[in-house]
């Protein structure tokens, strides 16, 4: 009992000093609202400077805070990393009848309902107009086929006439062999060729493999982080290991994230089909209990009001290296990355 009360002791008083520190250290929260920014313009980067470049993009006032408007907190329950951003693109969290990424590409914000996408009547003037009169002109061609119609029937008696019934048997096979209908598909196979490459260009993508090593700082146990890349996605192994199978071939971002850990970003790798691509090998940074993509007081907060090894983490957040309890080792791994953001470069 007394030592369970000796660690709770030791939490509050660390609480405490950190507390004190917290005005000397709340620029960092000012830089965490800019890291999210700098997420926003990974994923979008044309509102770099424009009207929506702002922190009112996520959160209610203009210099950020706790406070978000819907379109933040969308953002925040995806999980508040880079790949977060495409998860609520579907999504119209003002309500306004327009979808995120629609209000998004048209630099309006996606979480105030009185500001929306205004699109000015510029294809009213349709080209349907213009293919409304060329069917008028077609039906005076299909006129002049006609009498070429009419001249074959004219053709037709003047062949009955010659033909006498003792000839037409013998005829009749005589013509079966001379035209040869047989020897017509022979320019056929001499058109196999042209007709190969056809398929080639209309097969669909090929794909490749992406491999890799992924280490969580301060942890022995390095799975469960998750690698996605072009709408696939991979866990790792308790060494780290990963393996991402059928991705397209082509250029795409590879983002990894863990609990506890800031996310990392590889962008522009290129997948060529058949082929194996591995990346370099990452160590996570560790510390973001909150998963504010910032380590930084809030989460040292969290942290030293769960310390208590001597019984079951209280907080699952503070157990950072996921060994059941919250030791000196989850301050640490906070204290080793203090003011890290994310993503990380990967």
């Amino acid at each position: 009992m007394m030592k369970r009360f000796g660690w709770m002791l030791t939490g509050g008083l660390l609480a405490w000093v950190i507390l004190n520190l917290a005005w000397a250290i709340l620029p960092q929260v000012s830089a965490a609202t800019q890291a999210y920014l700098g997420l926003a313009h990974i994923k979008y980067p044309h509102i770099i400077g424009s009207r929506i470049d702002r922190c009112v993009l996520c959160h209610v006032s203009e210099s950020g805070g706790i406070l978000r408007n819907a379109y933040g907190d969308a953002w925040q329950a995806a999980g508040k990393d880079y790949t977060s951003f495409a998860a609520i693109e579907a999504l119209d969290s003002d309500l306004d009848g327009y979808s995120n990424l629609a209000e998004i590409t048209a630099l309006t914000y996606p979480g105030n309902r009185f500001d929306f996408p205004v699109f000015t009547p510029t294809f009213t003037p349709s080209p349907s107009a213009t293919p409304s009169q060329t069917p008028t002109r077609t039906h005076t061609p299909t006129q002049t086929a006609t009498p070429t119609a009419s001249a074959t029937p004219t053709h037709s008696p003047t062949v009955t006439t010659t033909p006498p019934p003792t000839y037409t048997p013998t005829l009749s096979p005589t013509p079966t062999h001379t035209s040869a209908p047989t020897e017509t598909p022979t320019p056929t196979r001499t058109a196999t060729p042209v007709s190969s490459p056809t398929p080639t260009a209309t097969l669909p993508p090929y794909t490749g493999r992406l491999r890799g090593t992924i280490r969580l700082f301060g942890s022995s146990n390095h799975a469960g982080a998750i690698i996605t890349m072009a709408g696939r996605y991979a866990l790792t192994a308790p060494d780290g290991q990963f393996q991402v199978e059928g991705v397209p071939a082509g250029v795409w971002s590879a983002a990894v994230s863990h609990t506890g850990y800031l996310s990392a970003l590889r962008p522009s790798v290129v997948i060529l089909s058949g082929q194996d691509v591995r990346l370099p090998d990452l160590n996570l940074d560790s510390g973001d209990a909150n998963g504010d993509c910032v380590i930084d007081l809030f989460d040292l907060v969290i942290v030293a009001a769960a310390l208590d090894p001597s019984r079951p983490a209280s907080d699952p957040r503070a157990d950072l290296n996921a060994d059941g309890v919250v030791s000196m080792l989850d301050l640490v791994m906070v204290s080793r990355y203090y003011g890290a953001i994310c993503p990380q470069v990967w």
